[in-house]
């Protein structure tokens, strides 16, 4: 129900120093996340600064991810994208690799798209074998196949289709699983 500028202020000021803590919260996370996409992006400089300085602590958290995907969502400063985009694209393996960190790297895939995330498609794009054998790192492998366009799709294809490396993903629970997911998308192009 705040809207006047001297309750937004008054809001973000109250939590400044407790913001962290709160993301992680089970429960004052969603205070959180209700003043991401309440208070309009350019009136909430100081909590935009305190997430981006947090990143890596917030991506790598069970509440904190929540947080940082609304903070995705509700920017559309070109300034704060870049500092995200670095963040994940720096400790890019990391995060994908991550049971929460990956749920980042899907989420900035779809709703940024590649174009904008070509450091970080590049980082999977090398990788997607040891990525499509591990448990949360197939799930960005499976996300990135269903947003893929056709170009970027058959370098995963021709990769893990590798007479050298098909047999380790057959053997592999999760390999074996994102063999099937490119079997659905082989068939779709015919």
């Amino acid at each position: 129900m705040a809207n006047l500028p001297e309750e937004e202020s008054f809001i973000i000021n109250s939590i400044k120093y407790d913001c962290i803590s709160m993301c992680m919260d089970n429960n004052a996370t969603h205070v959180i996340q209700r003043i991401i996409l309440c208070i309009d992006e350019t009136k909430r400089q100081t909590l935009n600064m305190i997430l981006l300085n947090n990143l890596k602590i917030l991506i790598t958290d069970c509440n904190g991810i929540c947080v940082i995907k609304k903070f995705i969502n509700s920017n559309k400063s070109e300034v704060i994208k870049k500092k995200i985009l670095e963040e994940l694209t720096f400790n890019g393996l990391e995060y994908i690799q991550s049971p929460f960190g990956n749920y980042a790297v899907q989420h900035i895939l779809q709703e940024w798209g590649f174009d904008t995330c070509y450091e970080l498609v590049d980082i999977i794009l090398k990788n997607v074998y040891s990525l499509s054998m591990q448990k949360f790192s197939s799930n960005v492998i499976e996300k990135f196949l269903e947003l893929a366009d056709t170009k970027n799709r058959n370098i995963i294809i021709r990769e893990l289709y590798n007479p050298g490396k098909i047999l380790g993903l057959l053997k592999n629970k999760y390999g074996n699983i994102i063999l099937h997911k490119t079997l659905f998308y082989f068939r779709a192009r015919k």
